[in-house]
């Protein structure tokens, strides 16, 4: 009987410990999402976009990591393939997206719109992260490769602009977040001083050099501080809690016909796959694990949001799906309930 207690009380630890760990470590993440526009292997190493903005929020004794998900290359429905293996497991508090470049030669217009909205809709569905929309870099019509497919149209940097980042602006406006028009501020330089186009941009008519990523850096890092000092407690309303991935209101739509049934998440839920360990053979524990990692932003929320407080809030139930917690009773914004019957998660019958 003892040795049954102090296993329970030795996986409790190990449960809520990695919650907590996991929370301190990935707190203050910056995950900048892009293509060549946010890292670029043709510039000196330590000058790339990613490295300044970094540099930046070190000098200004701001607590943050910032972790590259930039990709020469991409497209924004590729970014939106990448979200949730190199945006999502980073657990971040802030996200900038930048798509474009590619965009212009590989998609179209409503591509882009979608997979942007797509990619928005993954990181508040399933993070409490704030977004930052950042428009792409202006592209030298005479330099750049596909400037043939666009001599009729303007040139490319025109179809850049006007097809793909006013697409960035109107998302902007729609959801109420944040934007660094970088292409705006770029291209009002060029007009003051032509000569800065060939100091700031690469013989290719893309990329910057490391000094057209200083010009970025001194526009995107203020911004990205600014998000980061703006208390979590400002952006409650705007992003409900979690739900497992599925958004608002969908979540709500699945509720109305699932049976309100509840799971525990005490010893009954975990004692069926404590023989994995023993016999060598964690991968039998995998229901679990990816269940509690599903349930892992949730469950910050409500720390976060009830307790104003680091790390993760495991209840002794869990449901299946939780309401808006605009609709709850509760002061602390979250519907709970017992009921007389439950789903033991991991049980059989």
């Amino acid at each position: 009987m003892n040795t049954m207690k102090n296993m329970i009380i030795l996986t409790m630890v190990l449960v809520l410990g990695a919650f907590t760990a996991h929370s301190v470590e990935n707190t203050n993440v910056v995950v900048m999402l892009g293509d060549s526009t946010t890292f670029c292997n043709l510039n000196t190493q330590g000058e790339r976009l990613t490295d300044l903005v970094q540099a930046y929020l070190t000098k200004e004794h701001i607590p943050a990591s910032v972790v590259n998900s930039g990709i020469g290359s991409a497209t924004a429905k590729i970014g939106l393939s990448r979200l949730k293996d190199q945006v999502l497991v980073h657990d971040p508090v802030l996200v900038t997206i930048s798509f474009g470049l590619n965009d212009t030669g590989r998609s179209n217009p409503d591509e882009f719109r979608q997979s942007l909205e797509k990619i928005v809709q993954g990181i508040q569905a399933n993070t409490h992260a704030k977004i930052l929309l950042v428009t792409s870099t202006p592209f030298i019509n005479e330099r750049h490769q596909w400037r043939g497919q666009f001599t009729a149209k303007g040139g490319i940097d025109a179809a850049l602009d006007d097809k793909f980042c006013s697409v960035m602006r109107t998302l902007a406006k729609k959801k109420n977040l944040p934007l660094c028009d970088l292409h705006s501020h770029f291209t009002a330089q060029f007009e003051k001083n032509p000569k800065l186009r060939d100091e700031l941009i690469l013989p290719d008519g893309v990329h910057l050099t490391d000094k057209g990523n200083e010009m970025a850096a001194q526009y995107l890092a203020p911004a990205v501080a600014t998000l980061l000092a703006k208390p979590a407690s400002q952006e409650t309303a705007k992003n409900p809690m979690p739900t497992a991935g599925i958004p608002y209101p969908e979540a709500l739509d699945k509720a109305a016909v699932q049976e309100p049934k509840i799971s525990d998440l005490n010893y009954n839920a975990w004692q069926p796959h404590w023989t994995a360990f023993p016999i060598n053979h964690p991968e039998l524990a995998q229901p679990w694990v990816s269940y509690m990692n599903e349930m892992l932003p949730r469950l910050k929320w409500i720390a976060k949001t009830s307790f104003d407080c680091e790390g993760a809030y495991v209840g002794i139930a869990s449901f299946p799906f939780e309401p808006d917690p605009a609709n709850c009773k509760m002061k602390n914004n979250r519907q709970y309930a017992h009921m007389p019957y439950n789903g033991t998660l991991g049980m059989i019958g």
